[in-house]
Protein backbone atom coordinates (compact mmCIF):
# COMPACT_ATOMS: atom_id res chain seq x y z
CA UNK A 1 0.00 0.00 0.00
CA UNK A 2 0.78 3.47 -0.14
CA UNK A 3 4.02 5.04 2.55
CA UNK A 4 4.16 8.25 3.66
CA UNK A 5 6.17 10.18 6.50
CA UNK A 6 6.47 13.93 7.65
CA UNK A 7 8.44 16.04 9.49
CA UNK A 8 8.80 19.19 10.98
CA UNK A 9 11.39 21.40 12.74
CA UNK A 10 12.61 24.82 13.82
CA UNK A 11 16.32 26.02 12.72
CA UNK A 12 18.23 29.63 13.64
CA UNK A 13 21.25 30.68 11.61
CA UNK A 14 23.67 33.45 11.29
CA UNK A 15 24.39 34.48 7.77
CA UNK A 16 26.39 36.61 6.24
CA UNK A 17 27.78 37.89 2.74
CA UNK A 18 31.16 38.64 4.54
CA UNK A 19 30.51 41.77 5.63
CA UNK A 20 27.26 42.06 7.61
CA UNK A 21 25.20 39.19 9.72
CA UNK A 22 22.33 38.20 10.04
CA UNK A 23 20.57 36.04 12.67
CA UNK A 24 17.38 34.45 11.45
CA UNK A 25 14.45 32.30 12.24
CA UNK A 26 13.17 29.51 10.01
CA UNK A 27 10.24 26.86 10.12
CA UNK A 28 10.50 24.01 8.28
CA UNK A 29 8.00 20.89 7.34
CA UNK A 30 8.41 18.47 4.96
CA UNK A 31 6.84 14.93 3.78
CA UNK A 32 7.62 12.10 1.25
CA UNK A 33 5.29 9.72 -0.17
CA UNK A 34 5.42 6.28 -2.21
CA UNK A 35 2.46 7.19 -5.22
CA UNK A 36 2.07 4.20 -7.80
CA UNK A 37 6.05 3.49 -7.93
CA UNK A 38 7.34 7.00 -7.89
CA UNK A 39 8.85 8.43 -4.25
CA UNK A 40 7.39 12.04 -4.18
CA UNK A 41 9.45 14.50 -1.35
CA UNK A 42 8.31 18.28 -0.75
CA UNK A 43 10.18 20.70 1.89
CA UNK A 44 8.94 24.25 2.87
CA UNK A 45 11.62 26.34 4.49
CA UNK A 46 9.53 29.75 6.00
CA UNK A 47 11.86 32.59 6.92
CA UNK A 48 9.69 34.23 10.31
CA UNK A 49 10.42 37.87 8.16
CA UNK A 50 8.18 36.55 5.39
CA UNK A 51 10.05 34.87 2.28
CA UNK A 52 9.95 31.41 2.02
CA UNK A 53 10.99 28.76 0.00
CA UNK A 54 9.63 25.38 -1.83
CA UNK A 55 11.25 22.37 -3.44
CA UNK A 56 9.37 19.37 -4.97
CA UNK A 57 11.15 16.19 -6.13
CA UNK A 58 10.02 13.46 -8.02
CA UNK A 59 11.85 9.91 -7.94
CA UNK A 60 10.80 6.51 -10.10
CA UNK A 61 13.27 3.59 -11.35
CA UNK A 62 12.27 2.22 -15.07
CA UNK A 63 14.19 -1.44 -13.99
CA UNK A 64 17.45 -0.35 -13.88
CA UNK A 65 16.96 3.07 -14.98
CA UNK A 66 16.96 6.00 -12.93
CA UNK A 67 14.98 9.29 -13.11
CA UNK A 68 14.49 12.22 -11.04
CA UNK A 69 12.75 15.76 -11.43
CA UNK A 70 12.99 18.35 -9.04
CA UNK A 71 11.57 22.49 -8.91
CA UNK A 72 12.29 24.89 -6.41
CA UNK A 73 11.11 28.18 -5.73
CA UNK A 74 12.11 30.93 -3.54
CA UNK A 75 10.34 34.28 -2.96
CA UNK A 76 12.18 37.47 -3.10
CA UNK A 77 14.73 38.46 -0.42
CA UNK A 78 15.15 34.42 0.85
CA UNK A 79 18.35 32.95 1.94
CA UNK A 80 19.36 30.48 3.72
CA UNK A 81 23.03 29.51 4.50
CA UNK A 82 24.61 33.10 3.33
CA UNK A 83 23.30 36.74 2.11
CA UNK A 84 23.59 36.74 -1.72
CA UNK A 85 21.80 38.89 -4.17
CA UNK A 86 22.79 35.74 -6.60
CA UNK A 87 20.84 33.75 -4.92
CA UNK A 88 18.27 31.28 -7.02
CA UNK A 89 13.71 31.81 -6.57
CA UNK A 90 13.40 29.38 -9.59
CA UNK A 91 15.36 26.09 -10.37
CA UNK A 92 14.55 22.81 -12.37
CA UNK A 93 16.66 19.94 -13.01
CA UNK A 94 16.16 16.63 -14.69
CA UNK A 95 18.38 13.55 -13.70
CA UNK A 96 18.72 10.37 -15.54
CA UNK A 97 21.52 7.50 -14.62
CA UNK A 98 21.61 3.96 -14.81
CA UNK A 99 23.45 0.90 -17.18
CA UNK A 100 24.03 1.01 -21.17
CA UNK A 101 25.23 -2.71 -21.29
CA UNK A 102 27.15 -4.80 -19.20
CA UNK A 103 30.11 -5.43 -22.06
CA UNK A 104 31.32 -3.75 -25.12
CA UNK A 105 34.39 -4.16 -27.16
CA UNK A 106 36.05 -5.57 -23.74
CA UNK A 107 34.79 -2.55 -21.68
CA UNK A 108 32.78 -3.82 -18.22
CA UNK A 109 29.86 -1.69 -16.81
CA UNK A 110 28.99 0.72 -19.10
CA UNK A 111 26.90 3.49 -17.31
CA UNK A 112 25.77 6.99 -18.00
CA UNK A 113 24.30 9.67 -16.44
CA UNK A 114 22.66 12.91 -17.96
CA UNK A 115 21.31 15.71 -16.51
CA UNK A 116 20.05 19.39 -17.03
CA UNK A 117 19.56 22.34 -14.38
CA UNK A 118 17.95 25.56 -15.21
CA UNK A 119 17.80 28.47 -12.64
CA UNK A 120 16.93 32.00 -12.42
CA UNK A 121 18.65 34.47 -9.77
CA UNK A 122 16.97 37.30 -7.68
CA UNK A 123 19.58 39.93 -9.52
CA UNK A 124 17.36 38.51 -12.41
CA UNK A 125 20.33 36.73 -14.26
CA UNK A 126 19.85 33.00 -15.76
CA UNK A 127 21.79 29.87 -16.06
CA UNK A 128 21.54 26.48 -17.78
CA UNK A 129 23.66 23.55 -17.36
CA UNK A 130 23.72 20.29 -19.06
CA UNK A 131 26.09 17.26 -18.86
CA UNK A 132 26.09 14.12 -19.90
CA UNK A 133 29.05 11.02 -18.89
CA UNK A 134 29.46 7.75 -19.92
CA UNK A 135 31.87 5.16 -17.56
CA UNK A 136 33.03 2.18 -18.26
CA UNK A 137 35.98 -0.55 -16.54
CA UNK A 138 38.31 -2.69 -18.75
CA UNK A 139 39.98 -4.94 -16.05
CA UNK A 140 41.00 -2.84 -12.59
CA UNK A 141 41.27 0.90 -14.52
CA UNK A 142 38.31 3.09 -15.08
CA UNK A 143 37.63 5.59 -17.51
CA UNK A 144 35.13 8.02 -17.67
CA UNK A 145 33.96 10.74 -20.67
CA UNK A 146 31.69 14.05 -19.24
CA UNK A 147 30.71 16.79 -21.47
CA UNK A 148 29.24 19.28 -20.42
CA UNK A 149 27.22 22.93 -22.36
CA UNK A 150 26.99 25.86 -19.87
CA UNK A 151 25.21 29.53 -20.94
CA UNK A 152 25.04 31.99 -18.33
CA UNK A 153 22.76 35.69 -19.08
CA UNK A 154 23.45 38.27 -16.82
CA UNK A 155 20.70 40.63 -15.78
CA UNK A 156 20.05 43.17 -18.16
CA UNK A 157 22.10 41.50 -20.86
CA UNK A 158 20.88 40.11 -23.95
CA UNK A 159 21.80 36.02 -24.39
CA UNK A 160 25.28 35.03 -24.47
CA UNK A 161 26.90 32.34 -26.31
CA UNK A 162 26.91 28.95 -24.85
CA UNK A 163 30.45 26.81 -23.87
CA UNK A 164 31.33 23.30 -23.88
CA UNK A 165 34.06 21.73 -21.79
CA UNK A 166 34.85 18.32 -21.30
CA UNK A 167 36.05 16.07 -18.55
CA UNK A 168 38.16 12.71 -18.88
CA UNK A 169 38.81 10.43 -15.80
CA UNK A 170 41.29 7.93 -15.81
CA UNK A 171 41.20 5.56 -12.66
CA UNK A 172 42.73 2.78 -11.52
CA UNK A 173 45.10 0.84 -8.51
CA UNK A 174 48.91 0.99 -7.92
CA UNK A 175 50.66 -1.37 -4.86
CA UNK A 176 47.91 -0.92 -1.81
CA UNK A 177 46.66 2.40 -2.85
CA UNK A 178 44.20 3.82 -5.63
CA UNK A 179 45.43 6.57 -8.51
CA UNK A 180 43.10 9.16 -10.53
CA UNK A 181 44.17 11.27 -13.82
CA UNK A 182 41.47 14.32 -14.67
CA UNK A 183 42.12 16.31 -17.73
CA UNK A 184 39.12 19.36 -17.94
CA UNK A 185 39.13 21.45 -20.90
CA UNK A 186 37.35 23.20 -23.26
CA UNK A 187 35.45 22.38 -26.67
CA UNK A 188 35.37 24.38 -29.87
CA UNK A 189 37.79 25.32 -29.72
CA UNK A 190 39.82 22.95 -27.69
CA UNK A 191 42.19 24.47 -24.87
CA UNK A 192 43.66 22.85 -21.93
CA UNK A 193 42.33 24.27 -18.25
CA UNK A 194 43.46 21.87 -15.61
CA UNK A 195 44.96 18.50 -15.33
CA UNK A 196 45.30 16.50 -12.13
CA UNK A 197 46.82 13.69 -10.40
CA UNK A 198 46.18 11.80 -7.37
CA UNK A 199 46.86 8.84 -4.96
CA UNK A 200 45.42 7.73 -2.08
CA UNK A 201 46.84 5.14 0.01
CA UNK A 202 44.88 3.14 3.09
CA UNK A 203 47.07 3.01 6.05
CA UNK A 204 44.54 1.83 8.17
CA UNK A 205 40.20 1.19 7.93
CA UNK A 206 40.29 4.12 9.47
CA UNK A 207 42.68 6.45 7.93
CA UNK A 208 43.82 6.77 4.35
CA UNK A 209 46.41 10.06 2.77
CA UNK A 210 45.89 11.35 -0.42
CA UNK A 211 48.61 13.07 -2.27
CA UNK A 212 47.32 15.24 -5.35
CA UNK A 213 48.96 18.00 -8.26
CA UNK A 214 46.98 20.24 -9.88
CA UNK A 215 48.32 22.04 -13.04
CA UNK A 216 46.27 24.96 -14.19
CA UNK A 217 46.86 26.00 -17.98
CA UNK A 218 45.72 29.49 -17.74
CA UNK A 219 47.51 30.31 -15.16
CA UNK A 220 50.51 28.28 -15.32
CA UNK A 221 50.30 27.41 -11.88
CA UNK A 222 50.95 24.08 -10.03
CA UNK A 223 49.26 23.05 -6.69
CA UNK A 224 50.56 20.74 -4.55
CA UNK A 225 48.48 18.86 -1.37
CA UNK A 226 49.24 15.74 1.30
CA UNK A 227 46.25 15.05 3.69
CA UNK A 228 44.54 12.58 5.99
CA UNK A 229 41.26 11.69 6.14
Amino acid sequence: GPEASAHAGVARESETNGVIAQDKNFLQAGGAANFLGSLLTADVAYDTTGPYMTDLLARRSFGPQQAALEWSHASDNFTQGGLSAFAPINAVSADLRGPITESFMGLRHLTYTANSQYSESQDGSNSLISTGTVSAYRGTYGLSQGLSYDVSNAAGVGPSQGTWSGLTTFTGYAGKGRWRLTSNYGVAPYSLETMAADYTYDTSPSLEWIGDVTRASNTGVTEFALRAR
